[in-house]
């Protein structure tokens, strides 16, 4: 990311426009296959280095900051997303994603997440306060099947568990020390699942494996810096 003198304005085309929210324009704009960015009234622009493509995907205000996600592809990486976060004249910048396929995002009020998949492995980076932190979550578990023994007679019969999910969103960067999700541990860990019935008498309740949670050492990302006003 650089800054630069806005000669695209006069020489080059523009490629989308979109609004602010705090209301002002921004547009993305194209020259001499360069990709550039005009934000609000500033006369410098932001420059979107080695893009060969880019594509405006959302923007909306996180954690005091107004967050714009790009979607870009380079020479030798057809699929990285741009981050930029703004917050006055300041305008942080970061590239993620493996090339493979693009991050998939989830955005709330206070921080957002993006998800980049390889096989059975998922790296979340996640924004808020404006820092990236980036950590792998634990792989999904496969549903597994267990037994419970039934009625007065010993009767067995198997029971389906329900599959552990992946902890949610919200509690990576509010967790406890040492990375683990808050009301984690061994009675969180566990969930009961419904009961089977036979004859008429209720099984008893069988417990799935530890829930899945993130493996989030909290590594950060730095950003490239930079100022519209200087």
């Amino acid at each position: 990311m650089r800054l630069a003198i806005d000669n695209a304005a006069l020489f080059g085309r523009t490629v989308e426009e979109f609004v602010l929210p705090d209301g002002s324009a921004a547009s993305l704009r194209e020259l001499d296959r360069r990709f550039s960015l005009r934000l609000g009234a500033y006369s410098r622009v932001v420059e979107i280095d080695k893009a060969t493509a880019v594509r405006f995907r959302s923007t909306q205000e996180v954690d005091g900051f107004t967050l714009i996600v790009l979607d870009k592809s380079e020479s030798n990486c057809r699929h990285k997303m741009h981050l930029l976060a703004v917050r006055g004249a300041e305008v942080r910048a970061w590239d993620l994603g493996d090339c493979k396929a693009p991050p998939v995002a989830s955005i709330s009020g206070d921080l957002a997440n993006f998800d980049v998949s390889t096989g059975t492995r998922t790296t979340r980076y996640q924004f808020s306060g404006g820092r990236l932190l980036y950590g792998d979550l634990a792989p999904r578990m496969a549903p597994v099947s267990a037994s419970a023994t039934v009625g007065s007679g010993g009767r067995t019969i198997p029971v389906a568990v329900v599959p552990a999910r992946v902890a949610p969103a919200d509690s990576v960067v509010r967790d406890e020390p040492g990375g683990k999700p808050p009301g984690s541990g061994t009675n969180a860990a566990h969930a009961a699942v419904g009961s089977a019935a036979v004859d008429g008498k209720p099984a008893r309740r069988v417990s799935t494996l530890p829930r899945a949670e993130l493996d989030f050492e909290r590594k950060e990302q730095a950003p490239r810096t930079m100022y519209l006003n200087r």
